[in-house]
């Protein structure tokens, strides 16, 4: 929807190649792409980058206005938001860093980095939904597709932040699918880790 190209999906149909350039036995092929997609959803590490976010959002609440009574900062439901925001990364965090800990010990990272995958996107998608409320009609300046963000974007009315605000907000309703739709993410947690 903002025009950046991520997101794809590849057919190889009647696909051979010399047994040479085979990694693992035949017949391991989706063993081992399970097993790379554990280690990017638990390697990820998605809650530097969160708590990184809820501190920038928190910082501009405090002089973006409300219109009501002063900054952002002092309304009490955007402030809940952020909080419950703040919450649930931290609360990822401890996750990610027990993970984190099982690599350490030369363990797999295991079904567990589905939380993780599903947790940060949402998330994620959480902050860029408060950041248009908190940025409100200057989220909205510009078309939100390339190349009219970025280096060929004009100067920006009221914030940088403010300018990409949308694009980022449309690129990233991605997040929920690629490496993993949260629908799979759920069906994994469910027969996995919990044996439903």
């Amino acid at each position: 929807m903002s025009g950046d190209h991520e997101v794809n999906q590849v057919f190889f149909t009647d696909a051979r190649t010399g047994v040479e350039n085979r990694i693992g036995d035949e017949g391991q092929g989706w063993t081992i792409a399970k097993f790379l997609l554990e280690n990017e959803r638990g390697g990820s590490c998605f809650a530097p980058r969160l708590l990184q976010g809820i501190a920038e959002l928190e910082e501009l609440a405090r002089t973006q206005p409300s219109g009501v009574n002063g900054a952002m900062a002092k309304d009490p439901r955007f402030r809940d938001r952020l909080a419950r925001a703040r919450l649930d990364a931290e609360a990822l965090e401890v996750t990610e860093l027990r993970i984190l800990a099982e690599l350490a010990k030369g363990r797999q990272p295991g079904p567990q980095t589905s939380l993780c995958k599903l947790l940060g996107s949402n998330i994620g998608q959480t902050l860029d939904t408060l950041r248009l409320d908190l940025l409100g009609y200057d989220g909205l300046q510009l078309p939100p597709e390339r190349p009219l963000y970025g280096n060929e974007a004009p100067e920006p009315i009221g914030s940088e932040r403010a300018q990409i605000a949308m694009a980022r907000f449309l690129n990233n309703r991605a997040a929920t699918i690629f490496g993993g739709s949260d629908e799979t993410q759920k069906n994994i947690i469910a027969k996995s880790v919990l044996g439903l």
